[in-house]
């Protein structure tokens, strides 16, 4: 799940927050800078996001020890991706959305899906049933 907010120094900010795991749940929040480029969400990947990421485990912090772990563990899958341009476009489909994907300009077709805008007063959380 990701929201869009304006950051102290009035740059795009996205907060995504993202269940690595269902047992035990993980659940990782990082928040990246973006651009809007030509109708584009976009934002190079970072393994500094990744360095000061934070993490639940069964809905409960994760502990000093844990978190220096799992952000190693992020980090090391992370950097193929280091230092790329990612964007998405948001295009109509139905009731919803398509976010389609692209990595340096080159389109990730087995990345897109379909997503729903929901407001924050909506109740909707990482992991939980609804």
């Amino acid at each position: 799940m990701s929201s869009y907010r304006i950051g102290e120094d009035g740059a795009l900010e996205v907060v995504s927050t993202t269940l690595l795991a269902p047992k035990p749940q993980i659940i990782m929040e990082t928040t990246s800078t973006v651009q809007i480029k030509e109708g584009r969400v976009c934002g190079i990947i970072q393994l500094r996001d990744m360095a000061v990421a934070s993490f639940t485990v069964d809905g409960k912090p994760a502990g000093e020890q844990q978190t220096y772990r799992l952000r190693d563990k992020v980090e090391e899958l992370f950097q193929v991706l280091a230092d790329r341009e990612a964007c998405t476009t948001y295009l109509p489909d139905g009731a919803a959305l398509m976010a389609k994907h692209s990595l340096d300009g080159v389109e990730k077709p087995k990345l897109d899906q379909v997503v729903t805008w929901v407001s924050p007063e909506d109740g909707f959380k990482v992991g939980a049933p609804q």
